[in-house]
């Protein structure tokens, strides 16, 4: 018995690994750039009266535009769902009126290969290999 349950650990420690290898968590890098414009030009005019009569115009025009740029970059692991658990209602082979409720669990192994267990209330336990596509 021992033998086999070293055996299991085994199998499992390997799965991880390769499954850690095959399907590593995907990275997501989103990037913002905000430019904002602050418009600021003043416009100065000046009108010069000379004592013969005559008027003078100076305009002098300054630009004090400021353009700020703002870039924000978030990063963001994805993990794909690993697990599926399920309950179920099996019906009992001799007796209709006593249904057997099932529970099981599967986690992703390989891409999508997954390997899990159940539990039936009659005693039975399973594993199984379950392939999604």
């Amino acid at each position: 018995m021992r033998v086999y349950i070293g055996i299991a650990v085994v199998c499992l420690l390997l799965g991880a690994a390769l499954e850690f290898k095959l399907n590593p968590p995907k990275t997501v890098t989103n990037t913002v750039t905000q430019e904002v414009t602050k418009t600021d030009v003043v416009t100065v005019v000046k009108e010069i009266k000379k004592p013969d009569g005559t008027v003078e115009t100076d305009t002098t025009t300054t630009d004090k535009t400021i353009v700020d740029t703002d870039t924000k970059t978030q990063t963001t692991v994805l993990q794909s769902k690993q697990w599926t658990v399920y309950l179920q209602i099996v019906p009992h082979t001799q007796d209709w009126t006593r249904p057997n409720y099932e529970i099981g669990a599967y986690k992703k192994w390989l891409g999508d290969l997954s390997v899990g267990g159940s539990y039936r209330t009659d005693g039975t336990v399973g594993l199984g290999l379950l392939y999604s596509f």
